[in-house]
């Protein structure tokens, strides 16, 4: 692949899997990347013909090495994928992009509208801001939204949330964080206080992965402290510090379980109910990754 085409890879890779929280790594530019075979041909999925667009907009990337250039092409790429969920799956968690619909995947949050606030600001993006703003001020009700996944609620919607506070200081952000953390609070309720991975915002009703039972992952329970310690920081709601308590008691629960041996390194899976590993399994992937990437963050975060 040439040196632009993997520019443009790490791109894409940016604004797909989250505007505001994603990293790029250097090892997205293998010899062997999705769609292209060992021989370098590139490969297309049966049928995809049509699902393509008569007129590609898509942003294409020529510009050498010139910094700034680059710079607005990053920023003219985010505005392409806003622009596109804005107009074909406004309010819904997600744009499908096949298809060209929205998809309400995480309960119906606006997850991609939240997820997005800190990089349209951070960008200089004012009316997309704006755009955003006001929808989660008028749009985004707690009330109406029912089971949802407590580990992507928290990172995405909570930290969206706090992060768009915390750089614009609109106090509506807060209040919303604020009112979201109550009704997760009730995760914490369990025999161990390990968070269940699964709750009703409307309800006290809590459960279990439909796939792992009555375990819980080490990614889940182990990546909600940035957040919880973020919404103690700036909020008074007693509600907020206990959260940030039970987050940061998960944490103690984990180091003292985990074999001496291994110097940190803990198994990925856990019994909810006695809080014994259910698996002697050790991986730095998934579903274990953010957990270490949260110790470090955590204590960076102070």
């Amino acid at each position: 692949m040439s040196s632009s085409g993997c520019v443009l890879w790490k791109i894409a890779v940016l604004v797909s899997v989250g505007f505001a929280h994603s990293t790029l790594y250097e090892g997205l530019c293998s010899s062997s990347l999705p769609g292209e075979d060992w021989r370098g041909e590139t490969s297309q999925p049966v049928g995809s013909e049509q699902f393509r667009p008569e007129r590609d907009e898509t942003p294409r990337l020529n510009i050498g090495n010139d910094p700034v250039a680059r710079r607005a092409f990053v920023r003219e790429a985010t505005l392409h994928a806003w622009r596109g969920y804005a107009e074909k799956a406004w309010g819904t968690d997600e744009l499908k992009p096949l298809s060209g619909r929205g998809e309400n995947t995480l309960g119906g949050v606006g997850a991609t509208i939240v997820d997005s606030l800190s990089t349209l600001y951070i960008l200089g993006f004012k009316d997309e801001f704006e755009e955003a703003k006001s929808w989660v001020e008028s749009e985004l009700n707690f009330d109406e939204v029912g089971e949802v996944i407590v580990f992507e609620t928290v990172i995405r919607i909570l930290g969206g949330l706090l992060s768009a506070y915390h750089l614009s200081g609109e106090e509506v952000f807060l209040h919303k964080a604020e009112d979201l953390g109550r009704r997760l609070q009730k995760s914490f309720k369990s025999k161990t206080g390990f968070p269940f991975p699964r709750c009703d915002l409307n309800s006290t009703s809590c459960g279990f992965h439909r796939d792992y039972g009555k375990h819980v992952l080490l990614a889940e329970i182990g990546s909600i402290q940035l957040e919880y310690r973020a919404l103690s920081f700036h909020s008074n709601d007693q509600s907020a510090g206990a959260l940030r308590e039970h987050a940061e008691r998960v944490i103690a629960m984990l180091n003292e379980m985990g074999p001496k041996e291994n110097k940190g390194l803990i198994p990925y899976l856990l019994d909810i109910n006695s809080g014994r590993f259910a698996s002697g399994y050790i991986t730095l992937g998934s579903p274990s990754d953010s957990y270490f990437e949260y110790l470090l963050k955590t204590w960076i975060q102070g």
